[in-house]
């Protein structure tokens, strides 16, 4: 029997550990194991915690399937992965991420929105979650949106009592410059009414108005700095729609978007129920972004291209030049001209109604295509300025005030001073 070499030391006096042979050999891979585990904590901070995600297990797994590290071993592999990032990898971890390597693939393949989850959902019912599935699969080819707690709403409403409006801004010159209006629309259901718009300028009182006021020419309108809608401007409007409806003997409903400045008190429209539309599916089920908006530019743009070449048959050098009221005046027509089954056809396009379309005649879409046509003709409406026609009265910007931190500091002192 082969003594060990190391000596120790026993009441001082020196002697030799006996081990059998061979298992020097698994002494010292037991000690190189250390080392690797030392080397190891260098790297992680103290009570480190990191959870890894399945997009993390398939790149260890990745990496751990090279021809780089098929000559390491698990720990020397763990070593690396720590160099790498995944500090509180485990090497008892990384054989199980080993052994469920082909379960963890055959799953990612299947749910790959879940790569950024950190541990697979647990489904208790899983046949019915499965049907569930195909279920909202099959609704969404039909073009039906999961709004069952707003369908619910609708059962105590006419379909003209129930509302929806949304801002939109309106650049009213081709250039994309300043000339830029926010209208609040607002129509119900069966589009058998459509609210007066309310319109936001930056001018308290433009030039072209004159000596009047906008109330005295017809208009509905509120004035700042941007142009943009204020939770002020909001309750006005609320204020006065609610005024109307209880002349009327009415109460309906009103779908709104949660933009802050939509911020309310209840209490004070006695005949007006205003709902908002959940944050993730207000673009798919508001019917003013389903196309009302849309033909409402649709008809600006028209009249305002007619416009443009009357003025051009009339020898007018600058055909494009119109002023704030002349916009006004001509959104004020493009709006009227918005048909009411346009407007229904919009609400049925949302899913919130599942009644069949009605018939409508596009008359806008084909104004249009007739006045391009006649432009066609003309080599003064091919230039870039009429290019940008398209695009410019069609865009988008910003039409909400967002609040910025002091704001919501003073609003929230406000109320609690309030609640004292």
């Amino acid at each position: 029997m082969a003594p060990s070499s190391s000596p120790f030391l026993f009441n001082n006096t020196p002697f030799q550990v006996y081990r059998p042979p061979g298992q020097g050999s698994a002494v010292r891979r037991r000690q190189k194991e250390s080392q690797l585990r030392s080397q190891t904590n260098t790297h992680a901070p103290y009570s480190l915690q990191q959870n890894l995600t399945m997009h993390d297990k398939l790149k260890i797994l990745d990496y751990c399937g090279g021809d780089s590290t098929k000559d390491l071993t698990q720990q020397e592999k763990v070593v690396q992965l720590h160099s790498m990032g995944y500090y509180t990898l485990s090497q008892s971890t990384l054989s199980t991420l080993l052994r469920d390597e082909d379960l963890l693939r055959a799953y990612a393949d299947a749910h790959p929105e879940h790569l950024h989850m950190k541990r697979r959902p647990i489904v208790q019912l899983p046949h019915v979650e499965a049907a569930l599935h195909e279920w909202i699969l099959q609704k969404q080819d039909w073009g039906i949106r999961l709004t069952g707690d707003l369908i619910q709403l609708f059962t105590g409403y006419d379909p003209c009592d129930i509302f929806n409006a949304d801002e939109t801004a309106l650049f009213f010159r081709v250039k994309l410059d300043k000339s830029c209006l926010t209208y609040l629309l607002c129509a119900n259901m069966d589009g058998s009414e459509k609210r007066q718009p309310l319109i936001i300028g930056r001018a308290r009182r433009p030039r072209c108005f004159g000596n009047l006021k906008a109330l005295q020419l017809g208009f509905y309108y509120f004035w700042n700095q941007t142009a943009w809608m204020y939770q002020s401007i909001w309750e006005t409007y609320l204020n006065d729609f609610n005024k109307d409806m209880k002349a009327q003997d009415r109460h309906i409903l009103l779908l709104v978007d949660n933009a802050p400045t939509h911020r309310h008190n209840a209490a004070n429209y006695s005949n007006i129920q205003v709902e908002f539309l959940p944050p993730n599916l207000t673009s798919w089920i508001q019917p003013m972004d389903a196309g009302i908006i849309q033909c409402f530019k649709s008809h600006y743009r028209n009249r305002f291209m007619r416009l443009a070449l009357d003025r051009d048959d009339s020898g007018f050098e600058n055909i494009y030049g119109i002023n704030q009221l002349d916009a006004m005046s001509i959104a004020s027509n493009a709006w009227a001209a918005v048909l009411p089954s346009t407007i229904s056809n919009c609400w049925r396009h949302t899913g919130l109604i599942t009644s069949p379309p009605t018939p409508n005649d596009d008359y806008s879409s084909r104004e249009e295509q007739s006045l391009v046509e006649e432009m066609a003709r003309h080599p003064r409406f091919m230039q870039p300025t009429f290019q940008r026609l398209w695009t410019v009265m069609g865009g988008q910007t910003q039409t909400k005030h967002e609040e910025t931190d002091e704001e919501i500091s003073r609003r929230i002192e406000v109320g609690l001073t309030l609640g004292e």
